[in-house]
């Protein structure tokens, strides 16, 4: 079936007709864009460790500002950037946020997510908000509440967004209205969270602004579901995708997502493959491709969301993760095999929360890669004032392949 609006296009490779494959084939995404992963609100206990010394943070802790916050956006709460950037100049940037009517929805998660939209810029630094969207309040993609059964009908994040041939593919996460017990997603205590049933799915457009989505193999409509054959927990979250073009120039796509660990209860990520972008096969089963460090580094806690380069000797990710005190940071890792194995960028984060009274002082989260020029990448983030606040956007660049990254908001 094909609804059109912002509704259900169903696509199978098996089944779909001669006509329908040569339309998924033409549209596949080829030469991709950026990739990546959601917004979190960690909270950020106390901490003595020091700070990387190859992190730069601005003279004054006031002197930056974030492009994008809850209160000059009017939203509940922000997160999730993901942008790229035009052959001809420009950018665009696929967000989600939390209107401000669900500020107080018991039944959506501790996140940022509720809804996807878009914004330009001429610069990448200053942004003008979309509304021409033709979901729920001039959106992107909002909750699918016309379909009960649907994977995303209570919220809807943004995971990753890639420009290719004549069609822009939106790859995104959500979750209903139910509850989740909190070990299924790596949190060590008893109780419930609710909208955590998170899945992924994947909108495609021929013009970046009006988007429909894609009936995936599931049941729900979501492209990847749990695999309890696998090192995934059983009915554990499947979500924060991050896809870029696979190294192999066969065409393909690499996926980058994040489960449970069933072995640890922590945050991981997984690695899966596909010829057209809608149908996934994961890549290794035994085991996370990324998890988490050893007892007492800084990403001892959990692997969360990332982005994911391709380079000339390979991949290039910069992830999120945590510590065992909750503590949130970005690291850096390589792969040169196709993303199956990793080695991280040594023993420390690469850009960490900022300095007291920073805009980010309280945590950093949700990393988006951009290439500027060949010298120059330009990292794009998540940002809370406070441990636990609401989250802002804001923006770094390195001129060292990100070993090092200067804010520029």
């Amino acid at each position: 079936c094909h609804r059109v609006n912002n509704r259900v296009a169903r696509v199978h490779d098996s089944s779909a007709t001669a006509a329908q494959q040569e339309r998924i084939d033409a549209h596949r995404p080829r030469g991709l864009a950026r990739c990546l992963p959601a917004a979190a609100k960690p909270e950020r206990p106390a901490r003595s460790k020091t700070m990387n010394p190859c992190i730069l943070l601005a003279t004054s802790a006031h002197a930056l500002m974030p492009f994008a916050s809850p209160s000059s956006w009017k939203v509940h709460n922000l997160g999730g950037p993901r942008v790229l950037k035009g052959d001809n100049g420009g950018y665009t940037m696929f967000y989600h946020y939390r209107p401000t009517e669900d500020a107080d929805n018991k039944e959506l998660p501790p996140l940022s997510t509720g809804r996807v939209a878009r914004a330009t810029s001429d610069d990448g630094l200053t942004w003008t908000q979309k509304t021409d969207g033709i979901d729920a309040g001039g959106s992107t993609v909002a909750a699918n509440t016309e379909d009960w059964y649907w994977f995303d009908s209570g919220h809807v994040g943004c995971g990753a967004a890639v420009a290719g041939g004549d069609a822009y593919f939106l790859y995104t996460y959500g979750g209903s209205n139910a509850p989740s017990p909190l070990r299924d997603i790596g949190v060590d205590r008893d109780g419930e969270v609710w909208g955590m049933d998170l899945k992924m799915g994947v909108c495609v457009s021929q013009d970046g602004i009006n988007f429909g989505r894609v009936e995936g193999d599931e049941a729900d409509g979501s492209l990847l579901g749990p695999d309890n054959k696998s090192w995934e927990r059983r009915n554990a979250p499947v979500a924060w995708p991050a896809v870029c073009a696979h190294p192999d120039g066969s065409g393909d796509l690499v996926l980058f997502y994040g489960a449970t660990d069933d072995a640890s209860g922590k945050p991981a990520v997984g690695v899966a493959r596909s010829p057209n972008g809608v149908r996934w096969t994961r890549c290794r089963t035994d085991k996370p491709c990324l998890a988490p460090g050893p007892p007492g580094s800084w990403d001892a806690g959990g692997v969360l969301r990332r982005a994911v380069l391709p380079r000339k000797d390979g991949l290039f990710m910069v992830y999120e993760a945590r510590d065992d005190d909750g503590v949130h940071a970005l690291g850096a890792a390589t792969s040169t095999d196709a993303g199956l194995t990793w080695t991280r960028a040594g023993d420390r984060p690469v850009f960490e929360a900022g300095a007291p009274g920073a805009w980010d002082a309280g945590a950093v989260s949700s990393p988006d890669l951009v290439e500027i020029d060949e010298t120059t990448l330009r990292l794009y983030y998540a940002a809370s004032a406070e441990p636990g606040g609401a989250m802002s956007l804001g923006a770094a660049e390195s001129t060292d392949g990100g070993s090092s990254w200067t804010r520029l908001t």
